[in-house]
């Protein structure tokens, strides 16, 4: 076993295949389900730690060693992005950047700032 998400999603996909055809009982694929479910939930675990340092962490193991992630995984959302420069700009945060200046201007700025 390759321990990785593409070997995961095969062995999901044999368990359906078992299923179908009647080589697999029910409790042995909600079992595996169970465990797949499990090894998901770490992942994105490990993920959003990746996102959330900006890549500093490691790349969550299960992606394996061939997947690439994309340069902008671990840079941060839009929401963050917009909050961080409301503050550069001198606000507590968005929300009271955007009743300041207006939602227009604010947008605006921001947009400009992204394009830099």
């Amino acid at each position: 076993m390759a321990n990785d998400l593409p070997e995961l999603n095969a062995v999901l996909f044999d368990t359906l295949r078992g299923l179908n055809n009647g080589s697999i009982e029910e409790s042995k694929a909600k079992a595996i389900v169970k465990v797949t479910d499990g090894i998901a939930k770490v992942a994105k675990i490990q993920l959003d730690a990746f996102k959330m340092t900006g890549g500093a962490s490691p790349v969550p193991a299960v992606l394996g060693n061939e997947m690439k992630i994309h340069p902008q995984i671990g840079s941060p959302d839009r929401h963050t992005q917009m909050t961080q420069f409301a503050v550069k700009l001198g606000y507590k945060n968005v929300t009271t950047a955007i009743r300041d200046m207006g939602k227009g201007e604010f947008d605006k700025q921001f947009k400009e700032s992204q394009s830099k």
